[in-house]
């Protein structure tokens, strides 16, 4: 639905720079990460969906940011940026 469209849409090389960057800094914690990501609702719906997928067997669906980041981990957003930057 919603979040399947909103994912087909690219993350801008400037919001995926801000993504790594506040992922290389070792001060940034999961809190630091959701506030960043509320403002890239594209790739907040692939951080959603990913934290979703079978790998990751949650006991219950993931809704929201501040459920999906301190599930994936900073590395694994680290990832995601580095990945979309790469389908760009």
């Amino acid at each position: 639905m919603l979040v399947s469209a909103i994912s087909k849409l690219s993350m801008s090389p400037q919001d995926a720079l801000k993504v790594l960057r506040a992922t290389a800094d070792e001060r940034t914690g999961a809190a630091d990460l959701v506030r960043l990501l509320r403002s890239q609702p594209t790739f907040s719906a692939e951080v959603i969906r990913h934290a979703n997928s079978s790998a990751y067997s949650f006991a219950g669906r993931i809704k929201t940011l501040d459920q999906a980041v301190p599930l994936l981990g900073i590395e694994t957003i680290r990832t995601l940026a580095l990945a979309s930057i790469r389908r760009n």
